[in-house]
């Protein structure tokens, strides 16, 4: 996320693991689907489409399709404010990040604290000084020393 608003201001992030990918080529498509429907786009933080895993034997006997994570816990919580976010393959609203979905983002949250983020980075996306600066806060050690995290 980080990363992103240093790249750019987009209203919708994707996030993935890195060994995750889709093998949906319309799964963008189908999300901008939910997220542009006024109706529901008020309403909706993220969409999160469901790990699949390919060669799992037909009985499943390792529990590797995670059917309680990603077919039954979803329309148990659907009662309760929705579902959890179970790690990957999911589409983020940037303004769910900053509180009730229909609250305007914070403006820390937009360009962040870090001193590439604030004001944004104004070079081009393949520059050498954004490039850099998406390197440095996708670094391990950039939360080091701050605040984050802490009660």
């Amino acid at each position: 996320l980080r990363v992103s608003s240093v790249m750019s201001n987009a209203p919708i992030l994707l996030n993935l693991d890195c060994d995750m990918y889709s093998n949906d080529p319309m799964v963008v498509h189908r999300a901008l689907c939910f997220f542009l429907d006024p109706p529901l786009s008020t309403n909706l933080a993220f969409l999160q489409f469901p790990q699949v895993f390919p060669g799992i034997n037909k009985h499943d006997t390792y529990g590797n399709e995670y059917k309680r994570l990603f077919h039954i816990n979803p329309l148990g919580f659907d009662g309760s404010l929705g579902p959890n976010f179970l790690g990957t393959g999911t589409f983020f609203q940037r303004r769910a990040f900053a509180g009730k979905p229909l609250k305007p983002p914070h403006p820390e949250l937009v360009r962040g604290q870090s001193s590439f983020m604030n004001g944004g980075v104004r070079e081009p996306t393949c520059s050498e000084a954004t490039m850099e600066a998406a390197h440095a806060v996708a670094a391990s050690n950039y939360e080091q020393g701050s605040e984050w995290g802490s009660t």
